[in-house]
């Protein structure tokens, strides 16, 4: 519901590719960091900028710069969202949903992630 049926394709298939791309690139990517070594820079008495925290603090500054671009370039909409007009309510209409397909997606995520995990591991 996010996404225009016309876009609709697109935005999954980059969901999916960046998804893939991320699984198989991104446990790669802490060899970069692997030339700081161990005990690193020393910032302050207790903290030190090592190869072991500084791919997560590369990933909560680029998770950080996200946000901020997501709540200043985008606009929300709901596509698919049954809009009364002349009518004040609380919430939004939303269309009814099949519970079967949710249930079926709901299965087929956890069958995902559980094969990454064990790939990863």
């Amino acid at each position: 519901m996010a996404s225009v049926a016309e876009d609709r394709s697109k935005a999954i298939a980059f969901t999916t590719g960046g998804m893939a791309l991320g699984l198989t690139c991104g446990p790669s990517f802490q060899v970069l960091f692997s030339f700081i070594s161990r005990p690193g820079w020393k910032w302050t008495e207790h903290f030190s900028l090592h190869m072991f925290n500084a791919p997560a603090l590369l990933a909560f500054g680029v998770s950080l710069v996200a946000v901020v671009l997501l709540v200043v370039l985008f606009r929300e909409s709901y596509v698919g969202v049954i809009e009364k007009k002349g009518v004040e309510e609380d919430g939004a209409v939303l269309p009814p949903f099949d519970r079967v397909a949710i249930a079926i997606c709901c299965c087929l995520r956890f069958t995902q992630m559980f094969t990454f995990t064990n790939l990863e591991t």
